[in-house]
C-alpha cells in the first residue's frame, strides 16, 4: 500500500488561521447583530457611531459605556436589526481610521461583559 500517512499530497490539513477564526465570529454575529467596538475617542458621542455604521443596515441600539465622569471609556456597542448587516459592518469596518483612531470591530459577548461589570460586587 503507498498510502503509509506519510503522503498528505490532495489531502493537507489546514492548520487554524485567522480566516478560520473570522469564519467562526461572523456567525457569532449573524446570529446576536451586536458588535463590540474598541479603540474610540473619548468624545464619540452614540449618534457618530449610529451615522458610521448605519451606512450597513438598520441601527436598533448604540451603547456607550461611561465613567464616573460622564465620560465615554472608548468602546461601545453597537447592535444592528438584522444579523447580516452587523456581520458587513465588522467586515467593512473592523482596522479602519474613524476620527483619527484604528477600529477594531468584534462579535460582543454578552455574558463575559455582564460577569466582568459585576466584579467585586455584593458581600
Amino acid at each position: 500500500d503507498e498510502d503509509d500517512g506519510k503522503n498528505t499530497e490532495g489531502r493537507r490539513r489546514r492548520p487554524y488561521s485567522e480566516s478560520m477564526a473570522r469564519a467562526g465570529e461572523e456567525v457569532d454575529v449573524l446570529i446576536s447583530a451586536r458588535l463590540f467596538v474598541r479603540n474610540l475617542p473619548y468624545t464619540v458621542t452614540e449618534q457618530e457611531l449610529e451615522e458610521y455604521f448605519g451606512r450597513f443596515g438598520d441601527i436598533a441600539d448604540v451603547h456607550i459605556p461611561l465613567d464616573s465622569v460622564k465620560k465615554g471609556k472608548g468602546f461601545a456597542f453597537v447592535t444592528f436589526l438584522v444579523g447580516e448587516h452587523a456581520a458587513k459592518a465588522m467586515e467593512n469596518l473592523d482596522r479602519q481610521i474613524f476620527q483619527g483612531r484604528l477600529l477594531h470591530v468584534l462579535p460582543a459577548r454578552k455574558a463575559a461583559a455582564q460577569e466582568d461589570e459585576g466584579a467585586g460586587e455584593g458581600g
